[in-house]
């Protein structure tokens, strides 16, 4: 109850901002450059508003698209990776640790395969598997590390963990840019994610592909993040973008699908 209240106080409070600024459109302030800098938008005055009354500390509700895993590498460059190094993101440097055994794992829709070797250098076999690889397949690499660290000295004794979605050459985009789809996001749900707790706000995640024309389809919630307000407004505002997307594309030109993940809610850990 003391939500529902809190969200009609918020939201007559927004309203009143939107009516006074209707107000003073035909009516600007002489210093109008001066105005315009210190103006503090709706959203914001909103979000303070909310905290003031209800004394906790306003969200911090994230918004990321990207694919399963953060870790991705095109398909070309896996088929010509030499060991992990050439795999895993840059700043992961594995040749530093005192590394006796590293298994490879190939996630496919049909199967998973493995094969481990003795050292960060991918065996025959590891590169046998790899090249069964396509796109939106992870890969999974798991190394042993035992005795000492090359640069620091000290003892590295414990697993390095990497896994890394296949993607295309050329990622499929959101023709204004991924930065002003997860601007849209955030503009056009604040009314849903401003009156998020932290109790019950989880990290939530919703599943499209982009098809090779551009046309995003299979629009899935794949967990929710606590409230099905939330869920529901970011699925309804995924299928109804107000601009086009740009298709992924092999090496070759070859326009292809690629399936994201769209991150939202309380992100990180």
């Amino acid at each position: 109850m003391k939500k529902c209240i809190l969200f009609f106080t918020v939201l007559l409070f927004t309203i009143g901002l939107m009516a006074f600024g209707y107000m003073n459109w035909d009516n600007p302030p002489f210093n109008s450059e001066k105005s315009c800098a210190n103006t503090v938008s709706s959203e914001e005055l909103s979000a303070a508003f909310l905290q003031s009354i209800n004394n906790e500390k306003v969200i911090d509700f994230s918004f990321d698209l990207g694919s399963k895993y953060d870790a991705t590498i095109s398909k070309q460059d896996l088929l010509n990776a030499e060991t992990a190094n050439d795999i895993i993101p840059n700043v992961a440097d594995w040749s530093v640790y005192p590394i006796n055994s590293m298994k490879v794992t190939l996630f496919t829709a049909e199967s998973t395969l493995s094969e481990t070797g003795k050292n960060i250098t991918l065996t025959k076999a590891q590169t046998s598997i790899l090249q069964l690889a396509d796109y939106a397949n992870n890969v999974h690499l798991l190394a042993l590390s035992e005795g000492v660290h090359k640069k620091t000295g000290k003892p590295a004794n414990h697993d390095l963990n990497y896994y890394v979605s296949i993607v295309p050459e050329k990622e499929a985009e959101y023709s204004k840019g991924n930065d002003a789809l997860i601007k849209y996001l955030e503009q056009n749900s604040i009314a849903q994610t401003m009156i998020a707790s932290e109790d019950v706000l989880r990290t939530g995640n919703v599943k499209f592909t982009i098809d090779k024309y551009g046309k995003m389809i299979n629009v899935t919630l794949g967990n929710s993040c606590g409230y099905d307000s939330i869920d529901d407004t970011v699925i309804r505002l995924l299928k109804s973008l107000p601009d086009p997307w740009n298709p992924a594309a092999t090496s070759d030109g070859e326009n292809i699908e690629q399936h994201f993940d769209f991150i939202y809610g309380m992100v990180g850990c």
